[in-house]
């Protein structure tokens, strides 16, 4: 009897339900509920996941433990006539209708049904260790089951007491216990037949056992125990099962079955007889709306739903609804409309709806977006999208009352579990779990966890981070987000050109000329006859930036695309800052993070085939990993350049097409070297303007060359800007103060003393209101007639006092063609005073006080404010400074001396600081002083808030976005019922002050503190003024004091493991000597340190821009150190611990050192016993070599680990996808160049120039990190003639030494080197290495000379091992020479020279193993030679050395810190490849699963795209098919995710090598021939023609196999064009080459067969052979092919003996190899050629399967020589 497949899917319940009734339906009856809840699952997956290397694992094997184990419950079930409802992951819900007479009989048994359960499933034992247990609850009582749904899709829904009594029950079960709940237990007869025991609430009852036999007597018994709590009310209930005050239950026993051994014939089980029940079309087309869209393509397509059994990654979508009704009635449809809702959404994004339940907490719904024929690459964008809309259409849902997702992505079993005639299709995880923890942890929002979040590339903005909480059954659970925006938002990362409220003033005919410019773009742009470049001149404060902005506005108006940009003082030592910024801006990458959506943005906009294949000139200045266009390849440096000016021109042009484009920069005098070349380009387009504010030149510092030409230029116009004119003042101060009419005095003062300088006039009137001279105070009000009579005032024109509707701050927009947003004022704050509003509102809070009466304001009005002379004060009578400079000294003097150092030291650090670091320079004060000081100049409008003003740039610190998008850079703005509540604005994230941290005088109060982080002075005229105050020794020293602050926080982020960029680095700062020849005031001066109490630590950060926070450096550090000198010594290790005798630990231990540990001689012992992670390293499995990793925890006793730190280095918390690291090199290193150049410290300033090259190149800006290199060498140039380039040096005489030269040249080549100029690098690393001592030989004779000294040196290291290590003081000597050697390899690597490498890796290991200590650079060191010994066919060397390398991992002296994990990494990997090439299978799949468990263990995602082709393809020649396929499913997801084109092209090399070796598809043969045409016509792949050459060979073969020889010549020919042009081939060209000789046998074969000539077929065969034969020396594991292919050419030669020959050498290679894929081919190729009764039929399977892409599923299972091709021989 054939089961019915739809009735499978659901309960009996629906199937005998009436389905034509409307929607929504409920029905209610009484029953019996058992929830039964599975221990182990969890667990069981995780288990299997992570151990599938094993045979027994795989998605299938746990497949088959899961439905093995569930499935024998739910026959037990089935056998008791129960009624499986729901499955819910690793539970479920049986149902047992009740009828009245058959109360006793069906208590009894599913009581008997949940013992047996029980005795038979619990405490079941699985292959793999995890014990798999379950807890069962039973209630009874009155269920209601409502259906709701839509013509798509319906759900049932259980409700009532009866469902939240089976799952409270089920809380009070324990793992292997029944319980009944309190209403089940009173119905229950027979109390004493059960062994039992009342729990701890005396109420629910667990039953143990059966005592006694079953009740077979017929009639009515009366208990009266148990019956004050129930009664069987029938007569108000209608027969249902309800609470009373009765105090009897009749009990009714039913008639005994029919068979006299009813618990025998419950536990053979019945079949369910609806399963097998057929349905008409209608009926089946209502059960289908019941079942979820995955399964119902499997049961279309006739598969079988074993293969929907997989761990996918999918994202877990939570939703718990609180649902408000008055009645049964309401609350269907209450439920039926939340319902439609969460459909609707979840259609919308491609989401399946999975399982509704309804509990006593509400109504769940369980989503899952991934799943089979629902997958997206943006599949947790999708997830978090859909739940953000979800949650607020929820909100305005009637009677939903709260709404609470919870959001989790990661590997997670989904599949069908259950019966053979009831099942479902559920997931069951960590992550499931997860998300219904947090769905009911973090009530009322969006929760996510950090995979979600990381994976969904959204902006940060979009996410706030929540508080932990501890969840049940969840570890680690990382930094929970909430995900608050729904849509993406605009944000920006440099400054943009402020905006302003009122119209501009006195310009009249300045904008006139710059409007008849305009007109002539329009109307003569053809002819080019306009200027290409305006220049608004004019002396600081005179009001350029309020220029620019009415310009932008005129421009926009006039539907013109404006880029505009903002400058400050810091942006002009940022090398091409201002060109990438404003190509940022016109590519529209402003909030783009990574540097694939970067290349998404441009490739957006740039369609264009001809440019698209130029755009890899754009990596080094963007940051991006375009492949390389070979065009370049040999192009110089200034012919780069070139082309690099030509691509941006053409890429603006793509832009003028369609509309004039106008680059728009303030403070252009800012603008750095480097970018003023490209400004030409951008207005060599005739429908592109250049549009420039900046002061005049000094005569001390010239403009460069390119900005000479670009200001002189005939096409550029000058604008000179005057002054205002007096009759403008009196609309100018009613501007700046935001009121409606100011004093006639103060208008006079202006007027005489301002000289019609804008900012002077803002300056004076906030000196004014500073010291509440003036007043702000509502028209009409008491104060206002006041000071009326007293003196006159003056109203000027509506008209100059109407704000702009369009402004940014009013939560406008700027208009349709402008690109910018709202910003912060980059130093010219003219017309924006939000420094005043502290004042103002004081005084109106003062007002308040006094007596403001209601009747003084209209409450339906907005009144007019005006300014009014404060009682008493007599402008006249002021002393006004005549300059501004004078205005900001007096600001300055009427300060308190506490405050003057704090602002002084202040400017010192610049326009923006933060409070850690102004707490670290200002002298003898302590943080609670600073803080209050603090809050006194911001409330007196020197400082504000700088978190805001980053924020809106995009560079959140987790400040909630609509907080600060309130504040505005006009006060007028908040509006006048802000002005009576608003205080000092911080926006700065809050949090609890501690005690620790701030030392507070007893008495004192926090009140008057200020908790901002983040500061910016408001005025840059008060910041230059402020740092003109010092002494040209004082500022060197405060400068020089936070140089060496920050010098402590140049060290990586906790996802990284922290510790030093390079390993050493800090010690090299402490042993670099300065040679000098100071005075003893100097000597003095130098021995001055930092104070300790003053190092504070540093809060974590986001993203920064270099150019906006200039001294923001601790925001991208992560609370690392307390104290400069632990910073520098800190460091993570690890320390070797015994394990057994054939492995050993590594344990990882952060090591942070603490006061006692300082001195010890005062340190207690500690006795405790800890838990750290360990990372072991044991023998392989079938060869006795180190080369399995795992990852574990170890407890140390107390004796063992008496000085142990407490604090334990948790692996959890290394997680590359959240690294920070380019932040602090972006940030940390220019800002120490800016410090030491400064304090004029000559050989610091150079070391930092190379240190900030160095960070520079790691974080790809190629092009800057060779402008700070060509500075720091200029510098060098001079001290060699005899000059110091700091000419107030406190050295005499400076030296740079031999090391960091060589530094400098090295860095230098590596920048060449990575841009594709290798001809122009190898100089700079022979430059370096001959600095360093270690001339390298220029001839080949002198090159085998020097490896012959070099071999005899390692062969001393490897005799005499405690000899080998070389002299202490040389350290870092032997280190820099073995970086630089480490390139110069790559280098050679890459050309390819084997003699080099090898030489440059012998001497790399000799300098390494003399250093000792450097673990990096001892692996990187053994990794060089390894390659090397492959590419010379040394073999047994390599294996050595690879052994070496491992043992070395354990027995390193300093141990193992986090950041080694990653270079381990890269050992194991370059490991495998290396055991793959050899042919040591076994090994190969030791070390690549090692090298995958580090890189999943630390997220690093390139390491994984690295490692995955090559274990997949390690495990297919090993016939592991299922492993093979989990392995290209990562490395599917991983490429997908990165966008990465060599990782997608390896993962179609995996699914082609499946067809051909295996005889089955993972990807359909069309998608793979759709794929590699792409490749073929794909510029990203012209560089290493790798791909091209080994996907169109695969096809050739494919082609060539199926007998297509047309098409497979054309792929052939194909192949041939991307063949290689290396002359030592990597494994994967060889492999390749393989399979074009199988071609060409085939061809060899087909000519045979016609007869035909074969000598122009079999002569390239022979060639092939001989070629393929050298290859086989260098990669051995290819013998067994070639062998292979050699017998099948003696096959076609008719040579039978030497075929059988060789096909038995093939057969023994490879079974020694353990490469069972080649000989199950060899054994099938040896039985179709000599075997006479062997049917020669087999090749028609395989040419059947892979013509219908014969699913994996089913090729796994069927026996390997069954699908493989057979080679055709001639008869």
């Amino acid at each position: 009897m054939t089961a019915n497949q739809l009735a499978t899917h659901v309960p009996d319940l629906v199937m005998g339900a009436n389905q034509l009734k409307s929607l929504p339906r409920s029905q209610k009856f009484d029953g019996v509920l058992m929830f039964a809840d599975i221990s182990g699952f969890t667990a069981l997956t995780e288990r299997y996941s992570m151990s599938s290397r094993n045979s027994s694992s795989g998605a299938e094997k746990l497949s088959a433990a899961l439905n093995s184990y569930i499935g024998e419950i739910v026959e037990n079930i089935i056998g008791s006539e129960g009624d499986i409802l729901k499955f819910a992951g690793d539970a479920f819900l049986a149902l047992w209708k009740l009828q009245r007479d058959s109360l006793d009989y069906t208590l009894m048994r599913v009581i008997k049904c949940g013992l047996r359960i029980q005795e038979r499933c619990d405490n079941r034992e699985t292959e793999v260790g995890v014990k798999l247990r379950v807890k069962l609850g039973v209630s009874i009582g009155p269920v209601r089951v409502t259906t709701v749904g839509n013509e798509e899709s319906r759900h049932y829904v259980l409700s009532g007491q009866a469902v939240d009594d089976a799952n409270k029950a089920e809380k009070f079960a324990t793992s292997g216990s029944l319980v009944l709940s309190p209403k089940t237990w009173a119905y229950t007869p027979e109390h004493q037949l059960f062994e039992y025991r009342m729990l701890e609430d005396r109420r629910h009852v667990s039953v143990l056992s059966i005592v006694a036999q079953p009740i077979e007597t017929v009639g009515a018994n009366v208990d009266p125990s148990y019956g004050n709590q129930y009664s069987r009310n029938q007569k108000d209930s209608g027969g249902n099962l309800t609470a009373g005050q009765s105090v009897t239950v009749i009990r009714l026993s039913c008639s005994a079955p029919a068979s006299t051994d009813e618990h025998h014939a419950d536990a053979v089980g019945r079949e369910r007889s609806w399963a097998f029940r057929s349905s008409t079309d209608d009926e089946k087309a209502r059960l289908r709306l019941y079942i979820i869209k995955p399964v119902l393509q499997k049961i279309d397509d006739d598969l079988p739903l074993e293969y929907l059994s997989e761990m996918r990654q999918v994202s877990i979508v939570f939703i718990n609804l609180v649902v408000s009704s008055s009645d049964h009635e309401s609350e269907k449809r209450n439920l039926h409309t939340a319902f439609n809702v969460v459909y609707d959404d979840m259609k919308e994004f491609q989401g399946c709806l999975n399982k509704v339940f309804m509990f006593d907490k509400g109504c769940t719904f369980l989503a899952i977006f991934g799943l089979p024929g629902y997958k997206h690459e943006d599949d947790c964008a999708r997830a978090l999208q859909c739940s953000y809309r979800l949650l607020e259409h929820l909100k305005v849902t009637p009677n939903v009352t709260q709404a609470s997702i919870g959001v989790t992505t990661g590997s997670t079993f989904c599949g069908v579990i259950g019966h053979i005639h009831r099942h479902e299709y559920t997931v069951i995880g960590r992550k499931v779990n997860m998300a219904a923890r947090l769905m009911m942890h973090y009530s009322g929002r969006v929760s996510c966890d950090p995979e979600t979040f990381h994976h969904s590339k959204l902006p940060r903005h979009f996410f706030r981070e929540l508080p932990h909480k501890e969840m049940k059954g969840v570890r680690n659970a990382g930094v929970i987000q909430e995900f608050v925006q729904g849509e993406e938002s605009e944000t920006v990362t440099g400054n943009t050109v402020p905006e302003f409220d009122y119209p501009l003033l006195g310009r009249d005919k300045e904008m006139g000329t710059f409007l008849n410019e305009l007109g002539m773009i329009r109307e003569h742009k053809e002819r080019g006859e306009h200027r290409r470049v305006i220049v608004f001149d004019g002396q600081a404060g005179i009001g350029k930036t309020r220029m620019l902005d009415a310009v932008i506005k005129k421009a926009a108006i006039e539907d013109n695309l404006v880029i505009s940009s903002a400058l400050t003082m810091t942006d002009a030592n940022v090398p091409y800052y201002t060109v990438k910024r404003l190509v940022t801006v016109l590519l529209q990458m402003e909030d783009c993070a990574s540097h694939v959506e970067r290349e998404h943005a441009l490739l957006e906009h740039i369609q264009n085939e001809a440019l698209r294949e130029d755009l890899c000139l754009l990596n080094d200045l963007f940051v991006l990993k375009l492949p390389t266009n070979p065009r370049f390849l040999n192009m110089t440096s200034e012919q780069r350049i070139r082309e690099l000016h030509n691509l941006i021109a053409k890429i603006v042009h793509q832009f003028t097409l369609h509309q004039c484009v106008i680059f728009a920069v303030d403070d252009a005098h800012f603008i750095d070297p480097d970018s003023w070349g490209f400004l030409i380009d951008f207005a060599a387009d005739s429908s592109a303007v250049c549009v420039l504010t900046m002061r005049p030149f000094k005569p001390d510092k010239p403009p460069c060359i390119a900005a000479h030409r670009v200001l002189s230029h005939q096409n550029t116009l000058h604008i000179k800007l005057g002054s205002l004119r007096s009759s403008e003042m009196a609309s100018l101060a009613c501007q700046l103060l935001d009121v409606v009419r100011v004093p006639q005095d103060l208008v006079g003062i202006l007027q005489k003393k301002s000289h019609g300088i804008a900012s002077w006039c803002e300056q004076l009137v906030q000196e004014l209101m500073a010291v509440n001279q003036l007043m702000i105070v509502p028209e009409g009000s008491k104060q206002a007639a006041v000071a009326d009579d007293e003196a006159s005032h003056i109203t000027p024109s509506v008209t100059v006092l109407q704000k702009s509707k369009e402004s940014s701050a009013n939560g406008g927009t700027t208009g349709a063609g402008r690109s910018r947003r709202s910003s912060v004022d980059s130093g010219s704050p003219m017309f924006q005073v939000p420094q005043l509003a502290t004042h103002m509102l004081d005084q109106l809070r003062e007002m308040q006080e006094e007596g403001l009466q209601d009747d003084d304001i209209d409450e339906d009005e907005e009144p007019n404010m005006v300014c009014v002379v404060a009682s008493g004060i007599k402008l006249a009578d002021l002393q006004i400074p005549d300059s501004m400079t004078g205005m900001m000294l007096a600001r300055i003097d009427h300060m308190k001396p506490s405050e003057q150092m704090l602002v002084k030291c202040a400017a010192v650090l610049g326009l923006t600081f933060t409070r850690h670091m102004l707490e670290i320079i200002v002298p003898n004060t302590t943080s609670w002083k600073i803080r209050r000081l603090l809050h006194i100049l911001m409330k007196g409008g020197v400082f504000e808030c700088a978190t805001y003003h980053l924020t809106i740039h995009g560079l959140s610190y987790g400040v909630n976005q609509r907080i600060a998008s309130s504040v505005s850079s006009h006060f007028g703005t908040l509006g006048h019922g802000n002005r009576l509540t608003a205080g000092i604005i911080c926006h700065c994230p809050k949090t609890a002050i501690q005690e620790s941290d701030v030392e507070v005088p007893t008495g004192s109060s926090y009140m008057f503190m200020t908790d901002c982080s983040h500061l910016r002075f408001t005025s840059a005229f008060m910041q230059e003024t402020a740092y003109g105050l010092f002494l040209s020794e004082q500022r060197r020293k405060l400068h020089r004091q936070a140089a060496e602050y920050l010098e402590s926080q140049a060290h990586k982020c906790t996802p990284c493991g922290g510790g030093d960029f390079l390993p050493g680095s800090h010690q090299y700062l402490e042993e670099t000597k300065i040679t000098t020849k100071k005075t003893r005031e100097e000597t003095t001066r130098s021995k001055q340190s930092l104070k300790p109490d003053k190092v504070k630590d540093i809060t974590t950060g986001e993203n920064h821009s270099h150019n906006e926070t200039e001294n923001y450096v601790q925001d991208h550090t992560d609370n690392m150190m307390n104290t400069i000198k632990k910073s520098i010594r800190r460091r993570s290790v690890a320390f070797v611990a015994p394990h057994g005798e054939n492995e050993s630990h590594v344990v990882l231990n952060d090591d942070e050192g603490s006061d006692e540990e300082d001195n010890p001689s005062i340190a207690p012992i500690k006795y405790h016993q800890s838990r750290r992670a360990t990372l072991t390293i044991r023998k392989g499995s079938l060869d006795n070599n180190l080369s399995v990793i795992s990852f574990g925890e170890i407890y140390e006793s107390p004796i063992a680990n008496r000085s142990a730190s407490p604090s334990t280095l948790d692996l959890e918390r290394m997680d590359l996808r959240e690294c920070r690291c380019a932040d602090v090199l972006n940030t940390v290193y220019p800002q120490l160049v800016r410090h030491w150049r400064a304090a004029c410290y000559t050989v610091k300033t150079v070391h930092f120039l190379s240190e900030a090259g160095s960070a520079a190149v790691t974080t790809g800006n190629h092009l800057q990190a060779l402008s700070y290199l060509h500075e720091a060498t200029s510098m060098i140039k001079d001290v060699d003639s005899g000059h110091n380039p700091l000419a107030d040096d406190p050295a005499t005489a400076v030296t740079i030494d031999r090391q960091e030269r060589a530094k400098i040249q090295s860095t230098m080549g590596q920048a060449l080197f990575k841009m594709g100029r290798l001809d122009e690098s190898m100089p700079h690393f022979n430059q370096a290495l001959k600095l360093l001592g270690n001339r390298q030989p220029s001839s080949r004779a002198g090159a085998h000379f020097k490896l012959l000294i070099e071999g005899v040196r390692q062969l001393f290291h490897v005799w005499f091992p405690e000899r080998a290590i070389g002299n202490a003081s040389k350290r870092i000597q032997y280190i820099e020479q073995a970086r630089c050697l480490s390139n110069m390899w790559h280098s050679y690597n890459r050309q390819p020279d084997s003699l080099r490498c090898l030489l440059a890796a012998t001497q790399q290991v000799n300098l390494a193993e003399k250093a000792d200590e450097d673990l990096h650079e001892l692996i990187s060191a053994y990794n060089n030679i390894i390659a090397s010994c492959q590419m010379r066919k040394w073999i047994s060397t390599g294996d050595h050395y690879e052994q070496v390398a491992m043992k070395r991992c354990i027995d390193s002296p300093v141990g193992v810190g986090p950041d080694d994990l990653i270079t381990i990494g890269q050992l194991y990997k370059e490991s495998m490849r290396v055991r793959l090439g050899n042919g040591r299978i076994q090994g190969a799949l030791d070390t690549g699963y090692s090298a995958l468990k580090i890189t999943e263990k630390i997220h690093d995602i390139d390491l994984q795209m690295q490692t995955l082709p090559l274990l997949a393809h390690a495990l297919l020649l090993d016939g592991r098919i299922a492993q093979c396929v989990e392995m290209l499913g990562k490395l599917s997801y991983a490429a997908m995710e990165e966008e990465d084109a060599q990782a997608r092209a390896a993962y179609y090399y995996g699914c082609l090598d499946l067809i051909l070796e295996a005889g089955f598809a993972l990807e359909s043969h069309q998608s793979c021939v759709d794929f590699a045409t792409m490749v073929t016509a794909d510029s990203s792949y012209s560089v290493d023609t790798t791909p091209r050459y080994y996907l169109t060979a695969c096809l050739a073969l494919w082609y060539m196999r199926k007998d297509r020889v047309d098409l497979a010549k054309q792929w052939l020919a194909t192949c041939e064009e991307a063949a290689p042009s290396s002359r030592l081939p990597n494994m994967t060209t060889v492999r390749a080459e393989f399979k074009i000789l199988e071609c060409r046998l085939l061809a060899y074969y087909h000519a045979l067969k016609a007869k035909r000539d074969t000598a122009r077929v079999k002569t390239p065969v022979k060639k092939m052979l001989k070629k393929l034969k050298k290859h086989t020396s260098r990669f051995p594991g290819l013998l067994p092919r070639y062998l292979h292919m050699t017998a099948y050419m003696h096959k076609l030669n008719g040579s039978d003996s030497n075929a059988r020959s060789d096909l038995l050498n093939c057969i023994q290679t490879s079974l020694k190899n353990g490469n069972r894929n080649e000989a199950s081919w060899a054994e099938h190729s040896q039985s179709v050629w000599f075997d006479p009764t062997h049917p020669m039929t087999q090749d028609e399977f395989w040419q059947r399967s892979t013509e219908e892409d014969l699913d994996w599923h089913v090729a796994s299972t069927l026996e390997p020589d069954i699908i493989k091709f057979t080679l055709p021989a001639p008869k």
